[in-house]
Parts: structure tokens; sequence; C-alpha cells
């Protein structure tokens, strides 16, 4: 058996009591005596979107047949009103492209289509402009069907400005004799991007 002589033992006590002492101590004091707290909460994230839409319903603009070869420089028209309805603002313009197939007549027809005889004028409506009461704002392309080329600048929606009317006026000068049973169609596409 071991045994502590009365002297080490009461040192051992006492360094046990001060080893207990000082972690009461320790812990009391580690612990504050005042709290407090803030959140922030309900953060969320969305992602927007780039709408535009037309009036059209689903129909075409046109829907011509020439009976003749006869000229016709008052020409066929049709509008729609474009709207941009996203919710992110655009920094470019929206485009307007064109796209045309042309289908050559019947046998021993040597046309190509019809594209290359007709004469295209889109114009785009001042802010506020509609179809009834057009007023122009600008040429976006004059000439012939075909040569329409690249996609075409328009205009830059806003929150004061989110539609425009857009005017298309198609005209011949005469038909050539090629052209009998000639056809061409036409789409025309409106591209808001960001």
């Amino acid at each position: 058996m071991f045994t502590l002589s009365r002297p080490t033992a009461a040192r051992l006590l006492a360094a046990l009591a001060a080893l207990a002492m000082v972690s009461v101590l320790t812990i009391r004091t580690s612990q504050a005596a005042f709290t407090d707290s803030t959140d922030n909460t309900g953060n969320s994230f969305a992602v927007g979107d780039v709408e535009i839409t037309d009036d059209d319903a689903g129909l075409a603009l046109f829907d011509v047949t020439y009976n003749d070869d006869t000229a016709d420089p008052v020409g066929q028209t049709g509008c729609l009103i474009v709207t941009y309805a996203g919710s992110i603002t655009l920094t470019s313009d929206v485009t307007l492209a064109a796209a045309f197939t042309d289908t050559a007549g019947g046998p021993g027809n040597a046309g190509d289509g019809l594209s290359d005889n007709l004469d295209v004028l889109v114009e785009i409506g001042a802010p506020g402009a509609t179809c009834a009461a057009f007023t122009t704002a600008g040429t976006i392309y004059t000439g012939k069907m075909d040569a329409y080329g690249a996609a075409k600048n328009t205009w830059t929606p806003s929150a004061a400005d989110t539609a425009r009317a857009f005017k298309f006026t198609v005209t011949h000068a005469g038909l050539p004799n090629d052209a009998q049973g000639d056809s061409t169609t036409a789409g025309f596409t409106w591209t808001a991007s960001t």
C-alpha cells in the first residue's frame, strides 16, 4: 500500500482544490454574460427573361396571287405590332431577319421563283404608332425581296418604348412571262437578345 505523508497529502489536496477552482473560474468567465444576434433571411435568386411577341395570331400577312403581268405599283400592304415583354433590359436592337423560298413555275417554265421580281419596303412605326394610325419612324429595308440579306436592326426596347408597328409593302413593276407559275414564300423573324 502506498501512503502519503501528511504534508504531501495536504499539498496534493491543496493543488487539486486550486485546480478545481481555476477550472470553475475559467469556465465561468469564458461564458458571455450578454449575447445578441441578427440575421438576414429571405434571400432569393432568379433569372430574368427575354420575350418578344407579335399580334399576327399565327396568320400570314400576305396571301397574294397575281393573275396577270400588269404592274402593281401601289402594292400589297401588311402590318403587325411587335412587343418586347421580357424582364431583362436589352442593350442591343431587336433584329428583323427575312427568309424566302422560291419555287419555279410549271413544266417548260424557265422561271426561278418570284422573289427577284418583287420589291419590298419594310418600315418601322414611330413610338406609339399603330397599324391603323401608322406613322413611320424610318425604313428598315427597301429593295428586291431576294436581296434582303442579313438581319436588320430595328429598335432597342425600353420601359417607355416596348412595342413598335412594322409595315410591309410589296410591289412589282410588271412580271416577266417566265414568272408564270413561280411562287415565293417569305418568313420574317424578330429576334431580341441581351
